[in-house]
C-alpha cells in the first residue's frame, strides 16, 4: 500500500482552489489576502512532512469559512453539478442495462461511478468537462470489480462513502446492483460542507434514502472520516461493517493512510491529482476500482 501523505505540491494546489473558491465567492480584496495570509500561517505550522494531506485541506477550508462566514461556498454549484447529473443519468443507464451479464453490468455500474468522481472542482490541476461522460470508451486502470464481487454475499454490511454533488446520482446505479445481493448498505454523507461534497441537506432532494437501509452522517464537515472527530453513532456503525466502498480522492488519501481500520476498502475514484495517480501506479486522470485487503497482513 502507497500511504498519501502530504507533498510540496500540495501547498500550491491547496492555495490555487481556495483562491479559486474566493473568486468564485465574488469577495473583496482585502477578505482574499485576509484568508490566504492565515493559511499560510496554518500551513507553515503545520505542512509537514507525514502529516495527512486531505487533513490539511480540511482546514484549509475551515479557515476560509470561518473568516467569510459561507458555511458552504459551493452551494449553487452542487444544485448545478446534481442537474448536469440528473440530465445524463438516462444516457448511463442504458449503457449498465446493455450489459450481456450480471457481473458486465456490475463492472459497468462501476465505471459510471468512477466517472461521476470526475465532477469535481476541488483540484487545481483538474477541470471536469461533459466529455468525461463518455462510458463507452472508458476503462478502469485498475479492476479488482470482480474481488469485490466475491465478498458480496448476502447479509454483508457495507458502509459506503459518499462524495460529491452530482457523483452521487451516477452512484444511485451501483448502489442498484448492490442492493440486488441481498446486502445491508450504509450511506455516509458529511454534516457540513467540505467544497462540493454532498451533506446531509444536498441528498434531500435527491431520494437517496431509497438505495440505503440507513443513512449516517459523519458528524463534522471533514474531508473525510477522520476518527478522531467523527460521530460516535458513525464509529459504531464503521465497526459493524463488513466492508467500506470509499468514493473520491479525498478518502483514498486519508483511508489509505489509516491502519487502525482492518476491512477491506474498495476504492472507487478517478486519479486527477499526478500526486495521487503515482501512488497507485497508474497514468495521471485514469479511472480505479481498487480493493484494498490490507487488513489481512496484521
Amino acid at each position: 500500500m502507497a500511504y498519501v501523505f502530504i507533498h510540496s505540491e500540495c501547498i500550491p494546489c491547496m492555495l490555487t482552489v481556495r483562491l479559486r473558491e474566493m473568486e468564485m465567492m465574488g469577495l473583496s480584496e482585502d477578505v482574499k489576502l485576509k484568508v490566504m495570509r492565515e493559511i499560510i500561517r496554518y500551513l507553515l505550522e503545520n505542512a509537514v512532512e507525514g502529516m495527512d494531506v486531505t487533513f490539511i485541506a480540511t482546514n484549509t477550508f475551515r479557515i476560509m469559512k470561518k473568516i467569510t462566514g459561507d458555511m458552504d461556498p459551493y452551494r449553487s454549484c452542487k444544485i448545478k453539478s446534481n442537474s448536469i447529473a440528473l440530465s445524463l443519468l438516462p444516457h448511463v443507464k442504458r449503457y449498465v442495462d446493455k450489459s450481456k451479464n450480471d457481473v458486465e453490468a456490475f463492472r459497468r455500474a462501476c465505471i459510471v461511478s468512477a466517472i461521476g468522481n470526475a465532477i469535481d472542482f476541488g483540484v487545481a490541476e483538474y477541470k471536469f468537462s461533459l466529455e468525461e461522460v463518455e462510458v463507452a470508451n472508458t476503462a478502469l486502470s485498475i479492476d479488482n470489480v470482480e474481488d469485490l464481487l466475491k465478498l458480496l454475499k448476502p447479509g454483508v454490511s457495507i458502509l459506503y462513502l459518499l462524495d460529491n454533488a452530482g457523483e452521487v446520482v451516477f452512484d444511485t446505479l451501483l448502489l442498484e446492483e448492490i442492493k440486488r445481493r441481498n446486502v445491508k448498505t450504509i450511506g455516509v454523507v458529511k454534516s457540513g460542507a467540505f467544497q462540493n461534497d454532498v451533506t446531509i441537506e444536498d441528498i434531500k432532494p435527491l431520494d437517496l434514502h431509497s438505495y440505503f437501509d440507513e443513512i449516517v452522517e459523519t458528524g463534522t464537515d471533514g474531508s473525510s472520516i477522520f476518527l478522531w472527530e467523527v460521530s460516535e453513532r458513525l464509529l459504531r456503525r464503521l465497526n459493524d461493517a463488513d466492508l467500506i466502498i470509499s468514493k473520491g480522492m479525498a478518502n483514498y488519501e486519508y483511508l489509505s493512510n489509516e491502519m487502525k481500520i482492518r476491512k477491506p476498502i474498495f476504492y472507487l475514484l478517478k486519479a486527477k491529482c499526478s500526486i495521487v495517480a503515482e501512488k497507485l501506479g497508474i497514468p495521471h486522470k485514469s479511472y480505479v476500482a481498487k480493493l484494498d485487503l490490507r487488513y489481512l497482513n496484521y
